[in-house]
């Protein structure tokens, strides 16, 4: 875990919450069971909407003048105590506990929640405020999803399946996709293994698949 505080030319702080690990329920496990805990990986980047910065900050000796780290940490240690339908519900437990900011990016990893994608389930969460305006963008990324098929044209080619690792990204904005879309794995039907099985379905009856068109 690391945490990083740094000024910006804009004179508001940037504040850097990377590689937090916990374990905690979040819908199905890899294997489809609900009430598992799995590994959760999270890292939280905020620009605060506070105008005084790190200076300010150092001048008062107070952490009033920017976000308290320590504090944030605390507050998302709590968060991973609880149990979570979708990874979409956990995202909004922590922004509910987020301090007043004017951009936000956070990214929730699930490294084993789907069992044939070697690196996981990864969602992030980029959001920033304009005046009375918000916008956030949505990002889902399966990782290293495991296929085999023919890859080539020439006959020794042709003679065995290769392993092939496929990763998809989805993008969106939060408010004009459906909440089903980018909710992880969850009770129903998880849109995540929906991608995977058209991954690997469409790769492995390939009979000849040429990878340099």
């Amino acid at each position: 875990m690391a945490m990083i505080m740094e000024p910006t030319s804009m004179g508001a702080d940037k504040v850097h919450i990377n590689g937090l690990r916990f374990e905690t329920v979040v819908g199905l496990d890899a294997w489809h069971r609900p009430g598992k805990s799995q590994p959760v990986e999270l890292s939280v980047h905020l620009m605060p909407a506070s105008t005084h910065g790190l200076e300010q900050a150092a001048q008062e000796d107070s952490v009033a003048y920017t976000i308290d780290y320590g504090k944030l940490y605390k507050q998302l240690q709590t968060l991973f105590s609880q149990k979570y339908d979708t990874v979409h519900q956990l995202y909004q437990a922590i922004r509910t506990i987020l301090p007043p900011t004017r951009s936000w990016l956070i990214n929730i990893t699930l490294p084993k929640g789907i069992l044939a994608a070697g690196k996981g389930l990864q969602l992030t969460w980029n959001g920033s405020i304009d005046g009375s305006n918000a916008s956030v963008m949505q990002i889902m990324t399966v990782s290293d999803i495991d296929c085999r098929c023919i890859v080539g044209v020439n006959p020794h080619e042709r003679l065995e399946k290769q392993r092939l690792q496929i990763s998809i990204t989805i993008w969106g904005l939060e408010n004009r996709l459906s909440p089903s879309l980018l909710a992880g794995v969850s009770i129903d039907p998880s849109p995540t293994l929906i991608y995977q099985d058209m991954v690997q379905s469409v790769v492995e009856v390939s009979q000849t698949l040429n990878l340099d068109t």
